[in-house]
């Protein structure tokens, strides 16, 4: 596995109106981890266990980057990744929904604010000059 690989995240489309980081509801919150742990199970082949909702919040010099819930995940049975950071971000597509994003605990994602960084420099890659 190279070192893009690591840091590729997942992403898997969720239909309906969806938040993204924020406040939610005790029983939202509870639907968006077992939403996510799905989720997981899924795309990384394994089992695993909530352990922490974390707040990020992300800012650069005259904007703010992030600000939402990162979900910590410990992964049970992965070959490679003993954790797995999640958070939702909205689709922008019309009729709302979301989009779950995962990224596997494996250096230099080390953190749930590395995992955001990782998200985001994937999702939005820089443009060629």
């Amino acid at each position: 596995m190279n070192a893009l690989t690591k840091l590729t995240p997942m992403t898997h489309e969720l239909g309906g109106v969806g938040k993204s980081g924020g406040k939610v509801s005790v029983p939202d919150h509870r639907s968006r981890i077992e939403r996510i742990h799905t989720i997981i199970t899924d795309l990384h082949n394994c089992d695993s266990f909530h352990v922490a909702t974390v707040p990020v919040h992300w800012r650069l010099p005259g904007r703010q980057v992030w600000d939402g819930l990162v979900e910590v995940f410990d992964l049970i049975g992965h070959p490679q990744a003993p954790r797995c950071y999640a958070g939702t971000q909205a689709n922008g597509k019309r009729g709302g929904g979301e989009r779950v994003w995962t990224v596997l605990a494996l250096p230099p994602v080390i953190s749930p604010e590395a995992a955001v960084q990782a998200f985001l420099a994937r999702a939005n890659p820089p443009e060629n000059p």
